[in-house]
């Protein structure tokens, strides 16, 4: 089971790579929309694997492998730091705030649909 949480994090680690490019380069702008992209993407999938009551064995797969891989802690506090420095303290301040708050409404709600999914 350890190779597929080590190949599956492999694979979250490149998709969080590439949808986090790509968001940053066709937003325009000097906020990393990317990062947020896939953290509250990420947060509501491992919402829907634990709404849905998958195995443990998936959860792990899944939720530790592929989605621990995709979504990103460090680069959100890097971000957050060069908003401060670069941009000033109110981006990095909304940099801290909006992804905590969306994040938790949308883990809250794979983890709703989760359940709908399940019966």
């Amino acid at each position: 089971m350890w190779e597929l949480v080590g190949a599956f994090g492999a694979a979250g680690t490149y998709a969080r790579v590439r949808v986090t490019a790509g968001v940053d380069r066709c937003s325009g702008i000097h906020f990393p929309l990317g990062t947020l992209t896939v953290n509250i993407a990420g947060g509501f999938a491992l919402g829907i694997v634990y709404g849905a009551h998958a195995a443990p064995d998936v959860v792990v797969i899944a939720g530790g492998g592929l989605l621990g891989g995709f979504t990103t802690f460090s680069t959100w506090m890097l971000d957050t730091e060069v908003l401060a420095r670069e941009v000033g303290t109110a981006w990095a301040a909304l940099n801290l705030v909006v992804p905590a708050l969306v994040g938790l409404v949308a883990t809250a709600a794979g983890w709703a649909l989760g359940r709908l999914l399940v019966g």
